[in-house]
């Protein structure tokens, strides 16, 4: 069983900040076809898939605002294990950072990734 810690965000060699959570969504669109034998009912094909990434996280030095600078940048993420070894990778666009600091509170932040081309697990 995979906990949510176990798993960790890289953006090139370094690890995002005191990752707290991360999301990844990957879809596939659907392409609508007909044919003589469909009838009234619609029928779709597989067509291109897309990928993202949330991942909310702990400031933990004043350094890591400066990667609000990278926002339209493409980045390579990597998903991997506490034991470093890659389970998924790919290139992406930083297409949002965002940082909250409430007095009092730990300072968080969030940022949305967009891949460009495929996500791809490591050859074995």
């Amino acid at each position: 069983m995979i906990n949510g810690n176990d798993i960790l965000i890289y953006v090139g060699s370094d690890a995002i900040a005191s990752c707290k959570s991360n999301e990844m969504q990957s879809q596939c669109e659907m392409v609508e076809v007909a044919s003589p034998t469909s009838g009234q009912w619609r029928e779709y094909i597989p067509g291109r898939k897309d990928w993202q990434v949330n991942a909310q996280c702990l400031v933990s030095t004043a350094s890591n605002i400066q990667q609000m600078l990278q926002v339209g940048s493409v980045v390579t993420i990597a998903f991997k294990d506490r034991s470093a070894n890659t389970l998924l990778s790919g290139s992406a666009i930083m297409t949002q950072a965002n940082y909250q600091a409430i007095r009092g509170n730990k300072a968080t932040g969030t940022f949305q990734f967009v891949g460009t081309g495929a996500l791809t697990a490591p050859s074995s």
